[in-house]
């Protein structure tokens, strides 16, 4: 992908963004929508293997743990959010705790099942581990970053729109819980290969837009003919979708080459 492309791609999700959902260019906000929970905020923790000194905010999540509410003092550029904060387990990752940060790493602790919606877009990100325990993954969650690969654990259910848009991933791995992959969840980056698991049963608009997939491994009755869902499967997606729907919706592998998809036997 050519830099000026994705640059240019940044700066437009970033007016959407301040148009469509406020999007705001202070960071780590510690009450977004609702989701701060009953209690004020706390601090403490640095990271718990973290690079950086200073303490980390916290405000509670209304259930008996904490939601992470964003750097605080913290300096440095590899981020562990830990499992527990004084005892009690950090659940929640409010929406934008960390937009426009410094981040190179993250690591979420494994008590966290929510990752708010723009909690770490526009930074650094080369790394971010996923625990199992997440269910959702909040829109434009780890945009505009810099991730090469990452791994979508089973117990996630759904994709939204833009989650990790304008990286450059070259992997996914899509958890087999997964039911719904959103609006350009994977666009502009540089994928060639996708395996979608059987559980998937909806690809939204745009999905894997400016990827040049040439291998797609699909489950069966996968719903991709959306209207203006042209490039729901990369730059070739209308040939795809074309193949795909006229052949059944068989699930298997589809590779393409020399201008058409083709279903391995």
């Amino acid at each position: 992908m050519m830099k000026g492309t994705r640059n240019i791609g940044r700066a437009v999700l970033v007016l959407a963004l301040v148009g469509a959902v406020g999007f705001s260019a202070i960071s780590c906000k510690t009450d977004v929508d609702g989701n701060g929970g009953n209690g004020g905020t706390g601090n403490g923790d640095n990271g718990n293997g973290g690079d950086g000194s200073g303490v980390l905010n916290y405000t509670d999540d209304g259930n008996g743990g904490w939601a992470f509410a964003g750097l605080g003092s913290f300096t440095g550029t590899s981020l562990v959010i830990p499992d527990t904060h004084e005892g009690r387990p950090v659940t929640t990752i409010l929406g934008y705790a960390c937009e426009n940060n410094n981040l190179t790493t993250v690591t979420i602790g494994k008590n966290v099942t929510s990752i708010g919606n723009s909690s770490f877009p526009n930074g650094n990100l080369t790394s971010v581990t996923i625990p199992g325990s997440v269910t959702s993954i909040g829109r434009y969650a780890f945009a505009m970053n810099n991730l090469t690969s990452v791994t979508i654990p089973d117990s996630v259910t759904s994709i939204e729109d833009e989650t990790f848009s304008m990286n450059s991933l070259t992997s996914v791995t899509i958890g087999k819980g997964v039911t719904s992959i959103g609006r350009g969840a994977f666009s502009i980056n540089n994928l060639t290969s996708v395996t979608i698991p059987d559980s998937v049963t909806s690809i939204g608009e745009d999905a894997f837009h400016s990827s040049s997939l040439t291998s797609v491994t699909i489950g069966a009755n996968v719903d991709i003919s959306n209207l203006g869902n042209q490039f729901a499967m990369g730059d070739y997606s209308s040939a795809f979708r074309t193949l795909y729907n006229n052949n059944g919706k068989l699930a298997g592998t589809y590779t393409y080459s020399g201008d058409a998809w083709t279903k391995q036997p």
